[in-house]
């Protein structure tokens, strides 16, 4: 089982970050993080130095230098892949947070492991429920410049962590400085073209901060089982702009993140038009997920599709046709 946030590496040595827990046959979801280089960086293991595949992770630029993308009729979208077959080995964040509390190599992995097991402590979840991700997984980090990623794994722990670190009492869990916060929104301002108060609204403890006032971690969520495919059918329709009042699901906390929609109001037809009820947004934007979970009015942006198995439309947001936007409603 693969889940998201797994990495996997293939024969040439190309480190690929697993995308979502669905999956076509004989194929893994997943785009190129890094590949090996001929010089020198800052990430390296057994001799072999890995330098970042993409000089930024847009949808679009994912896309464009990917050599395989399947079509999905789940999104309506040709999706980046990874055939098993050149699959050498798959790095496991669960297993790599149990090497890190039991055998530390560096400073870095002691303090990920450590915390690991305060936050699993703390929310009362199975340390099974937590990994580690990013450039720590596949052993090619840098204790001065890595930052912590983690996962976590599972509906109920994935809520009952994000209950513990709202309250802001975990050891070791802080939320950015006032310069670090203007820092992070100003930057996804940039790549968003959103204004600098929105990103700012959408920012939780529970997804990004710094340990123990040094290190900057991110924790991502995720189910914990592998999702049917292909699933329903959907085709886009055009784009559209609503208000409506968003309420979280099960697959809330899931990549990409799902919640549903409730006495919308379209605001703006961007293309297409609209005809069936708008009843869920879908999310590969992590910056919103905050403003998914967390029930209240949202203005949102993105493509419209609709699915004649459900009769009903839905919003896609975050992929390279249209990356869209979600922003809160309630404060402006």
């Amino acid at each position: 089982m693969i889940l998201d946030h797994y990495y996997i590496e293939d024969y040439e040595g190309v480190l690929y970050t697993v995308v979502g827990n669905r999956h076509p046959p004989g194929y893994i979801y997943s785009y190129a993080k890094y590949k090996p280089s001929k010089n020198k960086t800052p990430w390296c293991k057994k001799g072999v130095c890995y330098k970042r595949a993409f000089r930024t992770y847009s949808p679009k630029a994912v896309h464009d230098h990917y050599y395989v993308k399947l079509y999905d009729p789940y999104y309506d979208a040709y999706i980046p892949a990874t055939p098993e077959s050149v699959i050498k080995k798959i790095y496991d964040p669960v297993k790599r947070v149990y090497e890190m509390i039991v055998k530390p190599q560096d400073s870095i992995e002691e303090m990920a492991g450590y915390y690991a097991s305060i936050l699993a402590r703390e929310a009362n979840i199975p340390l099974s429920n937590i990994g580690i991700t990013g450039s720590i997984l596949p052993r090619i980090h840098n204790p001065l410049i890595s930052d912590i990623d983690y996962v976590i794994y599972g509906e109920s722990s994935s809520r009952k962590v994000i209950e513990v670190l709202s309250e802001g009492v975990v050891e070791g869990f802080k939320p950015f400085n006032k310069t670090k916060l203007y820092e992070w929104c100003k930057r996804l301002s940039r790549e968003l073209g959103l204004e600098v108060h929105h990103v700012m609204k959408a920012y939780r403890i529970w997804r990004r901060g710094l340990m123990s006032n040094t290190k900057e971690y991110s924790i991502t969520y995720s189910l914990d089982y592998v999702e049917p495919y292909p699933g329903v059918t959907w085709k886009t329709i055009g784009v559209v702009r609503i208000k409506a009042r968003v309420e979280n699901t099960y697959k809330t906390l899931n990549y990409p993140s799902r919640a549903l929609l409730k006495d919308y109001m379209v605001l703006s037809r961007i293309s297409g038009t609209v005809i069936h009820p708008i009843k869920e947004v879908v999310s590969f934007e992590n910056l919103f997920l905050p403003l998914l979970f967390e029930e209240g009015n949202r203005v949102i942006e993105g493509i419209l599709q609709y699915s004649k198995d459900l009769n009903y439309s839905r919003i896609l947001i975050g992929v390279k046709e249209y990356r869209g936007f979600i922003i809160d409603a309630d404060t402006g």
